[in-house]
């Protein structure tokens, strides 16, 4: 870990003497996981999926899937960009059907959906249900869509071409798309967990929003960005610092684009929590920084409360948690 981190240092120190001043930080548009593809899923050991409701679970192959109650239809999904992708037709198990077929579901829970490649997707209870935010056929925001979750095994009556074997699908029968994040690929465990209450992280700089619980799992839970960090037998998990600043520091937010120049010129980043706590965190220090993490695990798990939702994490411990707020602060000069 210590290497790694002169490492980055000195990553760092080269990229601010050459004048790199960007950083490209592409956000996972939809969902996830490694994209598989299988001529032969019926027969491909790897097409099953493990389905956990409290001490009950169950394994299902590709073949045992579908024998379960199955739904075909229309599904599509708009990525960050908005870049619209489908719609498709597919066929698989709705999701309360699946859960169902393991144990009684409990009225208050939240789906963790697990990807071979370590992604993670968090559904609400009323996502399971069916009710996402959506967006027209053209991709414009129309508020609450009614769609049917799926875990998907066909499209177009054939095995998945792209994200499967196995792949958490949205139908709609209106044509209408949901954010590419929530539709998991090459997915290999389901699991109901306790409720988690849907959180925003307030992010004030060159540009102002709200990162939503789902935008964020869905970057720190991404392969190519996801950190660990380790305090003392702890580990936390999550995303650089600077990943973050980068959907509000201007250089070009669909993209997250980390705008290495203004980081240059100097600014401070003050992290905010629940209780009115702050901790202020200078610009170069968070450049290209991969040893202070915005975590949202620990030792595998979502944080709890003190911490949650997030907490600001390096090597030496956790700097401030129950993080609801990151403001870029600029000097009057």
């Amino acid at each position: 870990m210590e290497g790694r981190q002169i490492a980055a240092l000195a990553i760092t120190a080269i990229l601010l003497v050459t004048g790199v001043a960007a950083l490209v930080v592409f956000l996972p548009d939809t969902g996830n996981g490694n994209a598989t593809t299988t001529t032969d899923p019926d027969t491909d050991p790897s097409a099953s999926v493990i389905v956990t409701i409290g001490e009950s679970s169950e394994m299902y192959n590709f073949s045992e899937l579908k024998e379960l109650p199955s739904v075909t239809g229309e599904g599509g999904h708009r990525k960050t960009t908005g870049t619209i992708v489908g719609p498709f037709t597919y066929t698989g198990v709705p999701m309360y059907t699946l859960l169902n077929s393991v144990a009684d579901v409990p009225a208050g829970y939240t789906l963790e959906v697990i990807s071979r490649d370590g992604y993670t997707t968090y559904f609400t209870r009323a996502q399971v249900e069916g009710r996402f935010d959506g967006y027209s056929p053209t991709g414009e925001p129309i508020g609450i869509i009614n769609c049917t979750l799926i875990l998907a095994y066909y499209e177009d009556s054939e095995p998945l071409p792209e994200g499967g074997p196995l792949r958490v699908v949205t139908l709609n029968d209106d044509g209408n798309l949901t954010d590419g994040h929530f539709w998991a690929k090459d997915v290999v465990n389901i699991t109901l967990i306790d409720e988690v209450e849907p959180w925003e992280l307030e992010l004030m700089g060159v540009e102002s929003l709200n990162l939503t619980h789902d935008e964020y799992y869905s970057v720190a839970s991404c392969p190519h960005h996801a950190r660990d960090i380790a305090v003392g037998a702890d580990v936390y998990s999550g995303v650089a610092l600077w990943t973050i600043v980068a959907a509000m520091d201007g250089a070009d937010d669909d993209h997250f684009l980390f705008n290495g120049s203004l980081a240059v010129e100097g600014y401070d980043l003050v992290v905010s929590d629940g209780e009115g706590n702050n901790v202020t965190i200078s610009s170069i220090t968070l450049a290209y920084n991969y040893s202070i993490i915005v975590a949202g695990w620990l030792n595998g798990s979502l944080l709890q409360a003190p911490e949650w939702p997030l907490a600001l994490v390096t090597s030496a411990g956790v700097l401030i948690g129950n993080i609801v707020s990151m403001e870029m602060v600029f000097s009057e000069e």
